[in-house]
């Protein structure tokens, strides 16, 4: 995007100053008609007058502008010394055929427009478009953070009404348990009473046999409704293993990438100690500012003197030593002092959202 602006730009600068040019670039022909003026000398004139009221030039945009007679004589840029052509008497006649002369030929008009890299006008249409990407990758990465944290919230939310239905669950079934332990307790005594009645009343012996076939019926519903609430504990209990299972695996993961991350670090920038805690931050970036948060490092181990500080944050309570804090990213947060053995020690790395438990981490040093 940047290198076709810069194409349209000059496209566009090229005809425009032209066709301005081509209107002004001879001024008043009736002094050229006259004799009182040279056709070069007005041409010069006027074209050096020209680019001097044009602001864009000389700040990013350099214009080339030759005039030649149909012949191939130049008119400008002049290539004799112009003082010396002043100090010569001109005869008005012979000023006025040449000038005649020379426009009889016909006059050709070569204007080519160059907009300079690293220059005024380029930088802006850069810093327009680094600004553009800036602003996507940020909405890109807001985006996602917020469904990483809608999803995350989700997850911990089922996992608590898991947890609630696995306690209710036990607790139904600890009261099934001690259901059953009473009808146990009960349907043993009627078998006693059973065996004890039936020398001495043998027509009650029907209706007992209906009451213990009832208890046992009852029992045996118990035992079944008992069954069915230990398969849906064990199928909570899954389900929470698992979920349990998927944070451990993403922890580990994030574990590993923070090790290989700081051993990364130690390898390339030697002048400079990485905390464990920076490491882990820079590994909960979002990618679009990682390598920001990693270009600061960088400066900060070649050249350290080159990197902005934002702000001194405070003054650590061990040795007094001043706690600097870099911006990167539009949000990323750096903080580093130097340590004892004087060499540069990054504390922390973050984002604007994590900056206040960084600061209270920071406060403890």
């Amino acid at each position: 995007m940047y290198l076709g602006t810069v194409r349209l730009a000059e496209r566009y600068f090229q005809t425009r100053y032209t066709n301005e040019l081509e209107n002004t670039y001879l001024g008043d022909t009736r002094r050229l008609y006259d004799g009182s003026l040279r056709l070069g000398d007005a041409v010069s004139a006027n074209v050096q007058r020209f680019l001097r009221s044009k602001p864009l030039i000389g700040r990013g945009l350099t214009v080339k502008v030759t005039v030649v007679t149909g012949k191939g004589m130049i008119l400008y840029p002049a290539v004799f010394n112009q003082e010396e052509a002043a100090s010569v008497v001109m005869n008005p006649l012979a000023v006025a055929t040449e000038n005649f002369n020379l426009l009889q030929n016909g006059i050709i008009l070569t204007l080519d427009a160059t907009v300079q890299h690293l220059g005024l006008f380029s930088n802006l249409i850069l810093l327009f478009y680094v600004a553009l990407a800036g602003v996507a990758l940020f909405l890109h990465y807001r985006a996602a953070s917020k469904k990483y944290q809608q999803e995350d919230a989700s997850r911990r939310a089922e996992i608590q009404l898991l947890h609630q239905k696995e306690a209710a669950v036990t607790g139904r079934l600890s009261d099934l348990d001690r259901e059953k332990g009473t009808l146990t307790v009960e349907l043993n005594r009627l078998k006693e009473t059973l065996a004890d009645e039936k020398s001495r009343a043998s027509h009650n012996e029907d209706a007992l046999i209906e009451e213990i076939e009832s208890l046992e019926s009852e029992l045996n519903t118990n035992i079944e409704r008992q069954s069915d609430q230990q398969r849906q504990v064990d199928s909570l209990k899954k389900k929470i293993e698992q979920l349990e299972k998927s944070e451990r695996r993403s922890e580990k993961q994030r574990k590993k990438a923070a090790q290989d991350v700081g051993r990364r670090f130690k390898t390339l920038y030697k002048n400079l100690v990485v905390a464990e805690r920076a490491v882990d931050g820079f590994v909960g970036l979002g990618d679009d500012i990682k390598i920001k948060a990693e270009e600061v490092i960088h400066q900060l181990n070649e050249n350290p003197d080159q990197v902005t500080v934002k702000r001194k944050v405070f003054i650590g309570k061990r040795d007094g030593k001043s706690v600097m804090e870099v911006i990167f990213g539009y949000k990323g947060r750096l903080y580093f002092w130097k340590n004892q053995a004087g060499m540069l020690e990054v504390l922390a790395i973050g984002d604007k959202n994590s900056q206040a438990r960084e600061l209270t981490y920071l406060s403890s040093l």
